[in-house]
């Protein structure tokens, strides 16, 4: 590969390039995702940074690290619904997603959830984990 840039596996064949490169940014976060949409999410686990700060657009920060992260990924994101990325839009190391809730065959989205929409705003480390994310309503 060129540069000698090092690619990771990541979540259904997405690759993101270490080094925090606007593509790499832009696969980790749609990788982010997809991984909300699989049974275990462990995949998504390992995308984020070692430390996490994270926030809804009107709370203040909150920190996870190490275990908590996999404690954040289960109750930060429901599994009523799944998530498909609307767009995205990338600048250096930050990637702002918008996804809508929808159902699909693991996912019933019960309760008139489907249809609503929310932009995920990611940050990433030198090492191309995300290390912010704030959800702010679309």
């Amino acid at each position: 590969m060129a540069g000698g840039a090092a690619r990771t596996a990541s979540v259904r064949g997405i690759e993101k390039v270490k080094g925090g490169s606007r593509g790499g940014d832009v696969a980790t976060a749609r990788a982010f995702v997809d991984g909300l949409n699989t049974p275990t999410r462990a995949a998504v686990v390992r995308l984020i940074a070692p430390s996490l700060r994270f926030r809804t657009f009107t709370n203040p920060w909150v920190r996870y690290a190490g275990p908590a992260r996999k404690d954040f990924v289960q109750g930060a994101f429901g599994t009523n619904c799944a998530l498909q990325v609307v767009k995205q839009a990338g600048a250096r190391h930050e990637v702002q997603t918008e996804v809508e809730e929808h159902r699909d065959a693991s996912h019933p989205c019960a309760g008139g959830q489907a249809g609503t929409r929310a932009v995920l705003v990611f940050r990433f480390d030198a090492t191309g984990h995300i290390a912010t994310l704030t959800i702010r309503n679309h």
